[in-house]
């Protein structure tokens, strides 16, 4: 027996199809509505232009006469980047002496100045920032957490890690340094890197991390000749025994299947300590200087001067919004004195 629904219950699809149909068309009337209102502003605001068009115009047109004489009068900056790795824990010395040397300049300190051939009023700046990439922040965590403890290692968690590390924190550095005379790129760097070689505590630390350093290259040669003399001596033995079996006689020098392993052993050992010799010598080649160039500055930089940075693009540009500001102003004064 099939029940039917109570008065108060039926649902009237007419009536729904109707509501349906009365949303979907004041939705449409929305967005019709939207577009002429877009379109409304963009008729009010070519009026606007139109009306005062000359008023704008000879504004814009003296911000941009002006930003050609400031164009004009102000000098080239020319752009370089060079590409640094600093060792001994130099790093944040030399973020120093950038910040150093750019306040001499600014303050037009007459040693300064002369030692990088300016002259009073000539722009040089520099700025000094680390090279990040996914691999070096993978290696620089890696390099942390093989100094921890296994206990200690469960705490650190990579994400964290990374975000908590300043830029001292990289190995390598791009200082780009702009200036408005080409031939003071060589002398900023000598400047700068004498600037970092006269602290003192860097030269205590270099000299102790290269006899550190050539100690671990004498223990590692020694190794090696230990290694050639073993060898020696095990093919002696080795020879020794092929003569006595030769001559019938057996004499058991290693336990069977054991000798070739013996030599292998030494072949390995001796790569192993190869390559961390030839690891060594490049650290003691690194180390012999506080800031290792990767990249040098270009001998004469590249113009700053391109289109968009062109001053009268800029002054022109200001200008024009000024002199729409202005005639707003001047337009909203003019209705409340009417009121």
């Amino acid at each position: 027996m099939s029940e039917q629904l109570p008065n108060n219950e039926e649902v009237d699809l007419g009536q729904l199809f109707k509501l349906i149909g009365q949303g979907i068309s004041n939705f449409i009337k929305g967005i019709k509505s939207f577009f002429i209102g877009i379109l409304n502003l963009f008729i009010q605001i070519a009026l606007f232009l139109k009306k005062n068009f000359i008023k704008i115009a000879a504004i814009t047109f003296l911000g941009v006469v002006f930003g050609f004489y400031k164009d004009y009068t102000n000098p080239i900056v020319y752009e370089a980047t060079m590409q640094v790795e600093p060792n001994s824990g130099s790093t944040q010395q030399l973020y120093n002496e950038v910040e150093a040397i750019n306040n001499a300049i600014k303050q037009e300190n007459s040693i300064v100045l002369k030692q990088l051939g300016l002259n009073a009023g000539d722009y040089a700046f520099a700025e000094i920032t680390p090279i990040i990439s996914n691999r070096i922040q993978l290696k620089i965590f890696n390099d942390f957490i093989e100094t921890l403890d296994t206990t200690t290692i469960k705490d650190v968690e990579y994400n964290r890690f990374i975000q908590e590390l300043a830029n001292t924190d990289y190995p390598k550095h791009n200082i780009t340094l702009n200036i408005n005379n080409q031939l003071v790129f060589n002398k900023y760097q000598k400047v700068l890197f004498d600037n970092v070689a006269k602290n003192n505590l860097l030269q205590e630390r270099q000299k102790v991390n290269l006899d550190n350093l050539n100690y671990k290259e004498e223990k590692l040669k020694k190794s090696l000749r230990d290694i050639d003399s073993l060898r020696v001596i095990y093919n002696k033995v080795l020879l020794a025994e092929a003569n006595k079996l030769n001559t019938g006689t057996k004499i058991i020098t290693a336990k069977q299947g054991n000798k070739s392993n013996i030599e292998l052993e030494l072949y390995i050992k001796k790569s192993e300590i190869i390559d961390s010799l030839s690891s060594i010598t490049k650290q003691i080649t690194n180390n012999k200087k506080l800031i290792q160039i990767n990249a040098d500055f270009s001998s004469v930089g590249k113009s700053k001067k391109e289109l968009l940075d062109r001053v009268f693009i800029k002054f022109g540009l200001i200008a024009f919004l000024f002199s729409i500001v202005l005639i707003l102003l001047f337009n909203f004064n003019n209705y409340l004195n009417k009121l």
